[in-house]
C-alpha cells in the first residue's frame, strides 16, 4: 500500500479525482474532493482486509438515517487503486472539527451547551435504529455551515448476532459514556474528572451522571432543556372580571368614543348613531371592539416609531453588505460566552491583504502543509493563529490550482531538505501530525 500523501491527485473507482490529503487515520484517510458532480465534499478510503461486505453494510444503514446533525454519506462503494483493495464513503464537505479547536482553548459554556445539544439528538436517531456510534471523540465532531455534526462513517449496528442482545445496552452505554467524556475535555481539556474540578450547571450533573453510567441520553437531554417559566395564574373573580371589563371599556372611550345608551324596550343592546345610520351592538361585542380600538393605536405607534427611526433604512441597507462581507470568513479565535459552538468551529472573519497577495500567486518550490479549507477566509484565519503561537514558522495561504482549496503553509518555498526539517520541527511543537511536504510547480 502507498502513503497516503502519494494518493493526492489520483482519481478512484475511475470518478473522483483526490484533492489535499485531509486526515490520515489509519488504514483509513480522508481527502477532499474539489471536483466533480458531488463537490465540495469528503471522501473517505480504507485498506480493505477482507471486511469490505461489513464496512459497505454499515455505511449503507447510516445512509438511510437522516437527521440533521448527522454527516450524510452520500455515495459508497469499493474497488482496487495499483493491486490495494479500498471502499470509500462520499460525505458531505464539513468547515472544521472539534479537536482543532481544542488544541487552541476550551469552549465556553454556551458553545458546549450547542455541540452536546447537538450531538444528543444525533445518537438518539441511531440508538432507535439499532445503531450505535463507537467513536465519540472531537475529532468526530465537525462544523458544516451552521449546523455541528457528528461523522457517520464509523457507524455500525449494535447487535450483529442474536446472541449479542445482552451486550447491545453496554455498547449504547458506552457512548452516552464517550459523550460524557467529550463534555467534559470541551470544557476543561481534561479526559478524566479529578478531584476538585468544578463544572458549571448542568454539565456538573450531566458529566458525572454520564460517565458513571447512571444517566441515559434522555435525562441528559432533560437536564440540557432549561424549565419553562410558570404561567401567571388567571384571574377569575367576579371581581377580577369586573375590573378586566372596565378597563376595556375605559380603553374603548378613550380610543374610539361613541355615544352609546340602552333602549327601553331591548336591554340586552345598544344604539349608537353614526351618519344618520343606528347601529345595535351585543354587550359581548364590546370587548372585540375595545380590542380593535386598542390594536389600532398600537399599530399606529409602532408605524410612526419605525417611520422616525433614523437607524432603521440604514440599518435595513446595511444587512446585505453585512452577510456579503462575513461569506468568505473562519471562526473567531477568541468568541464571547453567547456565540454558539457552530460559530465557534467555522465563524467567517476577512482574510487581511497578506492572504490575499499569497493566495493570488504561488512560487514553485518545496512547500510545508499544515492545513487546507476551501475557503480562503478559513485559511487566512489558520495562519494568523498560527502566527500569534508559533511565529519562527512564518505561515501564509497558498493554493496550488488558484482557487480552492487554500493550503495554510509554513514558511516555503524552499528546499526538499528546509522542508522536511520543518515539517519535524512543526509537529514536535504541536501542530498537526498529517503535516506534510509537498513541491508545487506555481502559476
Amino acid at each position: 500500500m502507498q502513503l497516503w500523501n502519494d494518493y493526492e491527485g489520483k482519481t478512484i473507482a475511475d470518478t473522483y479525482s483526490l484533492g489535499q490529503l485531509l486526515r490520515p487515520e489509519g488504514r483509513s484517510a480522508l481527502f477532499a474532493l474539489p471536483q466533480g458532480a458531488e463537490a465540495p465534499a469528503v471522501i473517505r478510503l480504507t485498506e480493505s482486509i477482507n471486511d469490505e461486505g461489513l464496512i459497505l453494510s454499515n455505511w449503507k444503514r447510516v445512509s438511510e438515517v437522516h437527521q440533521e446533525n448527522l454527516v450524510e454519506i452520500k455515495r459508497f462503494g469499493e474497488t482496487t487503486f495499483e493491486g490495494t483493495p479500498l471502499t470509500y464513503a462520499v460525505m458531505e464537505s464539513t468547515d472544521a472539527n472539534l479537536a482543532d479547536l481544542l488544541k487552541e482553548r476550551p469552549l465556553t459554556v454556551a458553545e458546549t451547551t450547542q455541540v452536546a445539544t447537538s450531538l444528543v439528538p444525533a445518537l438518539c436517531a441511531l440508538h432507535d435504529r439499532g445503531l450505535i456510534h463507537g467513536e465519540i471523540n472531537a475529532a468526530h465532531v465537525v462544523a458544516v455551515g451552521e449546523t455541528v455534526k457528528l461523522r457517520t462513517d464509523c457507524v455500525r449496528p449494535c447487535i450483529l448476532h442474536p446472541d449479542d442482545a445482552v451486550d447491545c445496552q453496554k455498547l449504547i452505554q458506552r457512548d452516552i459514556h464517550d459523550l460524557a467524556t467529550l463534555i467534559l475535555r470541551a470544557l476543561t481539556l481534561e479526559t478524566m474528572l479529578k478531584p476538585g474540578l468544578k463544572l458549571p450547571a448542568p454539565f456538573d450533573k450531566i458529566v458525572v451522571n454520564g460517565i458513571s453510567g447512571a444517566w441515559g441520553l434522555a435525562e441528559i437531554s432533560a437536564a440540557l432543556t432549561p424549565p419553562a417559566a410558570p404561567r401567571p395564574a388567571a384571574e377569575t373573580t367576579p371581581q377580577a372580571v369586573a375590573a378586566a371589563t372596565a378597563r376595556v371599556e375605559n380603553a374603548a372611550s378613550a380610543a374610539a368614543p361613541v355615544q352609546a345608551s340602552p333602549t327601553a324596550t331591548d336591554p340586552l343592546h345598544y344604539q349608537r348613531r353614526i351618519q344618520n345610520s343606528t347601529v345595535r351592538v351585543h354587550p359581548h361585542m364590546k370587548l372585540w371592539i375595545a380590542l380593535g380600538a386598542v390594536a389600532v393605536v398600537i399599530l399606529g405607534v409602532l408605524i410612526r416609531g419605525i417611520s422616525s427611526s433614523p437607524h432603521g433604512t440604514q440599518a435595513a441597507e446595511a444587512t446585505p453588505a453585512t452577510q456579503t462581507t462575513h461569506q468568505a470568513v473562519t471562526r473567531p479565535s477568541v468568541p464571547t460566552a453567547a456565540t454558539p459552538a457552530h460559530a465557534a468551529l467555522a465563524t467567517p472573519m476577512a482574510p487581511g491583504p497578506q492572504t490575499a497577495a499569497a493566495a493570488n500567486h504561488l512560487q514553485p518550490g518545496w512547500y510545508v502543509v499544515a492545513y487546507t479549507f476551501n475557503r480562503v477566509g478559513d485559511a487566512a484565519k489558520r495562519a494568523t493563529a498560527i502566527a500569534e503561537r508559533y511565529p519562527g514558522f512564518h505561515p501564509q495561504v497558498i493554493t496550488p490550482n488558484g482557487s480552492k482549496p487554500y493550503l495554510v503553509a509554513l514558511a516555503g518555498p524552499v528546499t526538499r531538505p528546509d522542508a522536511e526539517s520543518i515539517q519535524r520541527r512543526a509537529r514536535q511543537s504541536g501542530l498537526p501530525r498529517d503535516t506534510f511536504v509537498r513541491n508545487y510547480k506555481g502559476y
